[in-house]
């Protein structure tokens, strides 16, 4: 069903501080700060070997940024969500749902680079 541990994602409130601490945890800079048009949420991503962990923070009205700002008032900040590889993300949550997991539907992300705002899926 997985085939990879594609990245760890982060809650956080404050993405540029984040950015800051974890550019200083990891020793290095982030490889892409960006934003997801219409889900109200920014990134910073720091790419490792064979994963990267993303750095998330709301930024605006979205149906992303809404459930993760209240997430980080109910909880605070820390880990939000695993993203696994799979060669059919459709079959896998179905296997998922019918084993009784929790499971959001699969969805092409976009996001837009912060710096020359190129989109990328």
């Amino acid at each position: 069903m997985f085939t990879s541990l594609d990245h760890l994602v982060i809650a956080v409130r404050d993405l540029d501080v984040a950015t800051t601490t974890y550019a200083t945890l990891l020793g290095r800079a982030p490889s892409w700060r960006g934003d997801h048009p219409g889900a109200g949420t920014a990134n910073a991503l720091f790419r490792l070997g064979n994963t990267y962990v993303e750095l998330l923070s709301p930024v605006g009205s979205g149906v992303l940024g809404d459930a993760l700002l209240a997430q980080l008032e109910r909880d605070g900040e820390g880990p939000y969500a695993l993203a696994f590889g799979t060669p059919d993300a459709a079959a896998c949550a179905a296997s998922l749902r019918a084993n009784g997991l929790g499971c959001s539907e699969p969805f092409d992300g976009n996001g837009r680079e912060r710096s020359s705002g190129v989109e990328r899926q």
